[in-house]
């Protein structure tokens, strides 16, 4: 199992400190998210599981580790929800784009068909494979996003989840390692 480990010295540190609501509900430091981000990518092992295990020095009077870790766990929840509001709207946009592609397509390649039974010359010939061409292109987009452009977000929406499911360890008053 991995292990992410990270010393602050103060509970705040981890939490945005322009969020005004109580600590426990505010956002993660971006920092600090980030941080576990990178390393939940640089992540070598194959295990579903990592910990994360924060040292800090000083104990905060309000704040405790059963807090702490609902905290991560929560901004990360919201993160999946986000990654998968995003995919949906991806792949509802490329389903439009898809149908517009097509209805293109169809009507690019009915002109094609109409401009070959006109007496052919260099410039018919020419602007009937264009039409063709333009016809095809209309399609890049959405078979672009159908084939590559959801697997970041679907990749993006798995790390968060492997986070959400770490075992957090809040360790206070830890001593520094080398």
């Amino acid at each position: 199992m991995n292990v992410i480990e990270i010393h602050i010295k103060e509970v705040p540190q981890l939490f945005d400190s322009r969020d005004p609501a109580p600590f426990h509900e505010r956002d993660l430091d971006s920092s600090f998210a980030n941080y576990l981000i990178a390393c939940a990518e640089e992540s070598k092992t194959r295990s579903k599981y990592f910990r994360i295990q924060i040292d800090i020095d000083e104990r905060h009077p309000t704040i405790d580790e059963e807090k702490i870790s609902a905290a991560i766990h929560s901004y990360f929840k919201y993160q999946i929800e986000l990654k998968r509001l995003e995919f949906t709207r991806t792949m509802r946009m490329a389903r439009l784009f898809l149908l517009f592609g097509l209805i293109i397509l169809f009507l690019c390649l009915s002109i094609a068909q109409i401009l070959q039974n006109i007496e052919s010359d260099f410039i018919k010939t020419s602007l009937r494979e264009g039409v063709v061409i333009f016809g095809w292109v209309s399609l890049w987009k959405p078979l672009e996003v159908f084939l590559f452009d959801w697997y970041p977000i679907y990749d993006k929406i798995r790390l968060y989840r492997k986070i959400f499911a770490s075992q957090i360890n809040i360790l206070f008053n830890a001593k520094e390692t080398l």
